[in-house]
């Protein structure tokens, strides 16, 4: 017979019921979900409770070029954000490592480099609703790209010319365009 629980059990440093799947995300259509198992493998589980290796963690190290850093993967920590978005087919992932955001296709095993923000994790990549556009966030611009036949990156918002240049511009008249300023992404 097991012991009984007392208040150190409950919320001791051992969970009762053993550490979650870091990062589960469902599919958009329900089929299955992604998680990144303790070694760092990219793991699929289906609506039946199979699980299998979507992408081992030596082929997402070549995927996204290598490990996130140690920055990154704190911010990740921090405010929740993955590594990876479905795609709204369910057909695509996103793998966004250290501002590098590559197209994943499970069903070919491919993989393919977008764009590189170099901004880690507060590049804020999304699909279009569509599936056709990812968006995402570089030098405080808000970026679009076409992904069918490799389309070109457009700005969709600029930082005001002529204030991004040595000594910094007056904190006063610089205007991030991609992303929030004055309120912490945690508020939100």
């Amino acid at each position: 017979t097991p012991p009984p629980l007392s208040v150190a059990a409950i919320y001791g440093k051992e969970s009762l019921t053993g550490n979650p799947p870091a990062g589960f995300a469902w599919a958009p259509d329900s089929s299955k979900a992604i998680y990144r198992s303790d070694e760092g493998d990219l793991m699929a589980i289906d609506n039946t409770g199979k699980s299998t290796m979507e992408i081992s963690h030596t082929r997402l190290n070549v995927l996204t070029g290598s490990p996130a850093a140690e920055k990154d993967r704190d911010h990740r920590a921090r405010y929740g954000q993955a590594d990876y978005i479905w795609g709204p087919d369910s057909q695509h992932i996103l793998l966004n490592t250290d501002g590098e955001l590559t197209l994943y296709s499970p069903k070919t095993a491919t993989g393919l480099q977008i764009a590189s923000t170099g901004m880690g994790s507060g590049d804020d990549p999304k699909f279009s609703p569509n599936g056709a556009f990812v968006s995402y966030v570089r030098d405080h611009n808000l970026y679009l790209r076409r992904l069918r036949a490799q389309g070109q990156e457009v700005s969709l918002s600029r930082v005001k010319e002529g204030l991004i240049r040595d000594p910094p511009p007056d904190p006063a008249r610089l205007v991030f365009n991609g992303e929030v300023d004055w309120v912490y992404q945690e508020e939100l």
